[in-house]
């Protein structure tokens, strides 16, 4: 421990020597240069390096005052935090639980012109609200937005649906909230105009569905389907600008999703 003390000190010491040198050097070589300001060529040589020279010891007790290492800390959190930003990654939440959607992403909603859900059922965070649904139905009827929605089917014969069923402990439960979800959905629907749909609803058949997907145009909520916890509880992140890294990761799962899933249709009366 003493060793290591002596050590210390003694690196402080050349150091301060070290930056005491580069000072004289520096204030020698600029007094050397006006004692031949004569000679243009030499004069600039000698300012030139006696300032760089002044720069050294100078820039190091600056460094010195406004913080060092806790300096140098901050700096390095800062430039993590670009990278997060450079990622997209704006917010993050220990469970979707915690997302304010009742104001905040309902009016992200509102103000987006494309709004895609990819959802085991959809049921849960949005289709329950009457908000919601209300939101949806003036949509369509403007014309000026359009909505894309992805769900599990809930056909018998779905493996998936059976299998993640199982694993969130009710199957029978995940089938009919499917089926309440296209329930609201249905009078949505069959109201659009039939030539260009302002609201599209597909099933997600035989493939699993690895992350729930809410976008607003350049907002995203994203959220693992994990084993051992359900969707509301599931860690939650909000991604945000369609230039971000993960903005596009998850855009692009969302895409593949929907190629992969199958146009719904409600029953005719």
């Amino acid at each position: 421990m003493k060793h290591s003390s002596r050590e210390a000190s003694r690196t402080g010491v050349l150091k301060r020597l070290g930056y005491l040198i580069f000072l004289l050097l520096g204030t020698l070589l600029i007094v050397f240069a006006y004692v031949f300001s004569g000679q243009a060529l030499l004069f600039n040589v000698l300012i030139s390096l006696g300032t760089v020279t002044l720069a050294i010891p100078m820039i190091q007790i600056l460094w010195l005052i406004v913080g060092g290492e806790p300096a140098q800390a901050i700096i390095r959190e800062m430039q993590d935090t670009m990278r997060l930003e450079g990622l997209g990654l704006q917010r993050f939440y220990q469970t979707r639980s915690d997302v304010d959607f009742q104001n905040e992403w309902l009016n992200y909603m509102k103000n987006a012109s494309e709004v895609d859900i990819l959802a085991h059922t959809g049921y849960r965070f949005q289709l329950q609200e009457a908000k919601f649904l209300e939101m949806l139905e003036e949509g369509v009827k403007s014309r000026k937005r359009r909505y894309r929605i992805v769900t599990y089917s809930a056909d018998p014969s779905n493996i998936v649906t059976q299998l993640t069923g199982n694993t969130e402990g009710d199957l029978d439960r995940l089938r009919t909230l499917i089926g309440l979800s296209l329930s609201k959905l249905d009078p949505i629907i069959k109201h659009d105009d039939k030539k260009r749909p302002h609201l599209q609803v597909r099933l997600l058949e035989n493939h699993f569905m690895y992350f729930y997907i809410l976008r607003a145009d350049d907002k995203m909520l994203v959220s693992p389907y994990m084993t051992h916890l359900t969707g509301t509880h599931a860690p939650t992140f909000q991604v945000t600008g369609r230039r971000s890294g993960l903005f596009e990761i998850y855009r692009k799962e969302f895409e593949r999703v929907w190629e992969l899933s199958t146009e719904y249709h409600p029953a005719s009366p």
